[in-house]
């Protein structure tokens, strides 16, 4: 009961349990700009990503040794780092923001990555110039493998995701976040979780009972007016009336006097 008191408590200040803005409807999923590999990112917006970054030496370089104009080692705001991951089996890449990846997703991906160097505590991350291999030497991430997701070089979005997944029936699909975030960058929004799709498909069916109930409850009584009217609008407003069958006549053999 208390669980529930809280529900409403939540609901009505528009929040929703994790403090986010509410949003009733979880289909309104968070989207990206699809993310496009450095190589196909305009010189503008390199720019504007990357600090002071000198983009007369960066042609047919690494990424990873991209310089700023004074000569020092770039640096990528953690942000703006996505990459892209292929599934066994899978045609089609997934994008993932590394700051937000999920953690065995991550450690799938970098086995050799030593965990602890990675994180600050349950939300926040190091920035990858800090990560550590197991063994303790330094990781060098390799920055040719960063794509930029920003709305200057495409016009195409997708879901944000982390690489978390939950079940749906009998499916293992990725978990979607509400577009519910804040202006902070280690927020990712409402996790939308089993609970809330399974609570979500009852609204939907209750919804749908609740607008057809009026309707086949006024249904006979409406069909019974209507005909009952038809005489009285001939009548009275189009000056006609329905025309009356003859009453039948009872025929005998025999002749009227």
């Amino acid at each position: 009961m208390a669980s529930l008191r809280a529900f409403f408590n939540y609901r009505f200040k528009r929040l929703d349990i994790e403090g986010h803005k509410f949003i009733p409807d979880i289909k309104d999923v968070r989207k990206v700009p699809l993310p496009k590999h450095l190589s196909e990112i305009s010189e503008d917006t390199l720019k504007n990503k990357i600090k002071d970054l000198d983009v007369s030496k960066i042609k047919n370089k690494s990424v990873n040794e991209w310089v700023t104009t004074d000569g020092k080692k770039i640096k990528f705001n953690f942000e703006d780092i996505f990459i892209a991951v292929q599934e066994d089996g899978k045609k089609d890449a997934k994008y993932y923001q590394l700051m937000h990846m999920d953690e065995k997703l991550l450690q799938e991906i970098y086995p050799d990555l030593d965990m602890t160097s990675v994180k600050i505590d349950d939300i926040k991350r190091n920035h990858p110039d800090l990560w550590k291999k197991t063994n303790g030497e330094s990781f060098n991430f390799d920055y040719d493998s960063v794509f930029i997701s920003d709305w200057n070089e495409t016009d195409k979005a997708i879901t944000f995701i982390t690489g978390k997944t939950r079940k749906e029936g009998k499916s293992i699909k990725d978990v979607c976040y509400q577009k519910n975030n804040t202006e902070d960058i280690w927020d990712k929004g409402t996790e939308i979780t089993e609970s809330m799709v399974k609570a979500n498909d009852i609204n939907t069916v209750l919804d749908k009972l609740g607008g057809w109930f009026p309707d086949i409850a006024v249904a006979y009584p409406r069909a019974t007016a209507t005909v009952a009217i038809i005489p009285f609008v001939l009548q009275n407003i189009l000056g006609m009336e329905k025309t009356k069958k003859p009453a039948p006549v009872q025929k005998t053999g025999k002749e009227v006097a």
